[in-house]
């Protein structure tokens, strides 16, 4: 069990960074924990990338992640 997880984080690490180097951990931030909005992300962790921008590379990487996964 531990493995597997171990495998998920690794992929979602590496599809964060495939999707946008400087943007990953944003990123996971905003795809892993329940409470990290993009005003977070800019308010507190300081992210500068617009929110149009964001949306993109968010969706991206959840495309990616699907076919990482062969779910597409």
């Amino acid at each position: 069990l531990r493995e597997k997880y171990a495998k998920d984080v690794e992929l979602i690490e590496k599809t964060a960074k495939e999707v946008d180097e400087d943007l990953a951990p944003f990123i996971i931030k905003n795809v892993t924990q329940k409470d990290c909005p993009l005003w977070v992300l800019k308010t507190l962790y300081g992210m500068e990338t617009g929110e149009n921008q964001f949306a993109r590379k968010r969706s991206q990487f959840f495309y990616l992640l699907a076919r990482h996964k062969d779910c597409v």
